[in-house]
């Protein structure tokens, strides 16, 4: 036995108010100044971090510069990674009707 239940009413999604913590866009700024500098030009952001911290600046954790800068568009693989040549479609020639030529033979065919 099943009881009946009242269907949940769907609630409009509020949008959220800016959290006290987040970022001001001038921290952001200085985020990406402090990345773009020709010092750091060849960092990755664990190397500015940890420079940084050596010198006695504070601007913001790892994960926070490491979202600053996706959120610029600035981050990617820096691997060089293998491009794989697109593959070849294999085109069948006809001499005749019913007689395809493939361009490779197949292994388990055999010949009378």
């Amino acid at each position: 036995m099943q009881r009946r239940v009242k269907p949940r009413l769907r609630t409009v999604a509020k949008s959220r108010a800016r959290s006290e913590r987040a970022l001001t866009d001038e921290e952001r700024a200085a985020i990406l100044a402090v990345a773009h500098t020709e010092r750091f030009a060849d960092y990755s952001v664990r190397e500015i971090y940890a420079t940084l911290l050596d010198e006695g600046t504070y601007l913001g954790s790892i994960s926070t510069m490491y979202r600053v800068l996706r959120d610029a568009g600035e981050t990617r693989e820096r691997r060089r990674l293998a491009t794989h040549p697109a593959a070849i479609k294999p085109e069948l020639a006809a001499t005749a009707p019913n007689k395809g030529q493939s361009p490779r033979k197949s292994v388990n065919s055999r010949t009378a």
